[in-house]
């Protein structure tokens, strides 16, 4: 059946960004620990491995086995972004933390479409063990906007003359 198959590569490819968005966040958060943004950072790696948790139990209820190389090979893809060109040959400079920060808002919004299209599409409720939807796009939506502030303040940080 399509939907079976649609659902579960849906499933995996979220899977997957939320493997990368786990990765980019515990990188950002170590390069920026002592920092306001460091202190969001925390607290953005501990609400990503929550939602990735929420995301294997969808999966587990509606029957979606995990395929293993998705999330492999978006590890690996947050690994290699390392290696881009940052403006100085070795470090983190205040453009990475600009591209990060972008990075992040694009994989925290495609978590609350994850969100909104299950909640629009799939089953939902407490009695078959889902998550409440409405708090997870609630909170990605407050999560974006957290990562705005640090974004604008990272912009004039990186892009403004001395």
């Amino acid at each position: 059946m399509a939907h079976d198959k649609f659902i579960a590569i849906y499933l995996n490819d979220h899977l997957a960004i939320a493997t990368a968005e786990s990765e980019i966040a515990k990188r950002c958060e170590r390069s920026n620990r002592g920092t306001a943004l460091g202190d969001f950072l925390a607290e953005l790696v501990a609400d990503v491995d929550t939602d990735r948790g929420q995301l294997a139990n969808v999966m587990d209820v509606l029957g979606v086995a995990r395929q293993r190389t998705k999330p492999w090979a978006a590890w690996a893809g947050a690994k290699a972004g390392r290696l881009k060109l940052n403006g100085q040959i070795r470090g983190y400079s205040d453009l990475s933390r600009l591209i990060e920060i972008e990075g992040l808002m694009l994989l925290v919004s495609a978590g609350r479409a994850l969100w909104a299209s299950l909640k629009a599409a799939g089953p939902s409720g407490a009695g078959l063990g889902l998550p409440d939807y409405d708090v997870l796009i609630e909170r990605a939506d407050a999560r974006h906007a957290e990562l705005q502030s640090h974004h604008l303040e990272a912009a004039r940080t990186a892009l403004r003359d001395p």
